[in-house]
């Protein structure tokens, strides 16, 4: 439920829309989406072009990270996935927590359970194969030990997204991989905005 105000107007809150590196796609879907909702304010911060420490995340009630190193554009560079996936990406986190951020979320992946055929649910257990699936399930670990009462940590792990008509994940093959329709992947980030109301969260589909 949207914060109020005395009157009942729904309250606007800052999102920090954190980019870069591949996620272009779901970074401009996820920002129109959430202004569409109506009651989010949204900026994109590029990393390319800056480093966390220059974010001034005081004026953020939300965090959303959806940068990261995909296999395709780390393939034979497999330290850009530790750099970016795991290490930049806590950097933020922490960052993003001494400033006072109530709300953060991870764009995750299900690769983090590896060559998994069945249902994935929360008990399932992570499996990395890869060097892309170890960073991305490092980062996630060490933002998820940031969890407290103050700083609500939400990490949604989602199998490839489609994308949008000439995205980048329409460009590539991953055969034999579950895909999403990217309706799906922001409805679900919508769902977790609304409904903050514990701590970590990891949600999986």
């Amino acid at each position: 439920m949207a914060l109020t105000d005395r009157k009942g107007t729904a309250l606007m809150k800052k999102v920090y829309l954190i980019q870069g590196y591949h996620h272009c796609s779901i970074g401009d879907a996820l920002k129109q989406y959430l202004k569409g909702l109506g009651n989010y304010s949204v900026e994109a911060i590029d990393m390319f072009a800056i480093e966390p420490e220059m974010i001034d995340f005081r004026e953020a009630d939300i965090v959303i990270l959806t940068m990261g190193v995909e296999p395709e554009k780390g393939k034979g560079h497999p330290e850009q996935f530790y750099e970016v996936n795991d290490k930049l990406s806590y950097r933020v986190a922490v960052i993003a927590k001494a400033c006072g951020v109530k709300q953060f979320l991870v764009l995750s992946t299900t690769d983090v359970y590896g060559s998994y055929f069945g249902k994935i649910t929360v008990k399932s257990k992570p499996n990395p194969k890869t060097d892309y699936a170890k960073s991305k399930l490092n980062g996630d670990r060490k933002i998820g030990e940031l969890n407290d009462e103050n700083f609500h940590v939400s990490i949604l792990r989602f199998p490839v997204v489609e994308g949008t008509k000439n995205g980048i994940f329409n460009q590539i093959q991953y055969m034999g991989k579950k895909k999403i329709p990217m309706q799906i992947l922001l409805d679900k980030i919508g769902e977790v905005l609304e409904k903050d109301d514990s701590g970590l969260k990891v949600i999986s589909a």
